[in-house]
């Protein structure tokens, strides 16, 4: 039985990392469910050392938000601090992914709004082939409402 080629917009190992996004100690526990939250990006970090899939994490001004929490699992391998809310200032990630030929972004955090939806939105622009629906990772995100995922279809590309 012969079976169709593999998609080339399915991620593997080689072409996709992982970004953690402001997941804090100052943040966390104003969270609704956030125990949920963390155990839900402790597993997709254990997943992606398992995979050895390359990982980062931003955070957001973290000597007011404190820094990434315990994850329950491998912390990320580059933390970047950043004053944005979208992670323009953290472009060494998305430039050195690009160069080891990184395409594809599972990105996890607390809140769609803001610190969640704008990487994505810039970086699948640059860099990155990646289609739109790859790089959001709902699992990891508890905020996320109708309204954002209205916002994020707008903002994909047709």
């Amino acid at each position: 039985m012969s079976y169709p080629p593999r998609s080339s917009e399915l991620m593997n190992a080689s072409d996709t990392a992982m970004l953690v996004v402001d997941v804090q100690q100052k943040l966390i526990p104003v969270i609704q469910s956030h125990e949920q939250l963390v155990w839900n990006i402790g597993r997709l970090l254990r997943a992606a050392e398992a995979l050895q899939i390359q990982t980062a994490a931003t955070e957001q001004y973290p000597q007011g938000l404190g820094s990434t929490i315990d994850l329950g699992g491998p912390m990320p391998t580059m933390i970047e601090e950043k004053t944005m809310f979208s992670c323009r200032e953290a472009d060494s990630i998305f430039s050195q992914w690009a160069n080891a030929g990184i395409r594809k972004i599972l990105v996890c955090g607390i809140e769609t709004h803001v610190c969640v939806q704008q990487p994505p939105s810039i970086y699948y622009r640059k860099d990155f082939e990646s289609t739109w629906p790859s790089m959001l990772l709902v699992p990891g995100i508890l905020t996320i409402i109708k309204s954002h995922y209205v916002a994020w279809k707008q903002a994909a590309p047709s």
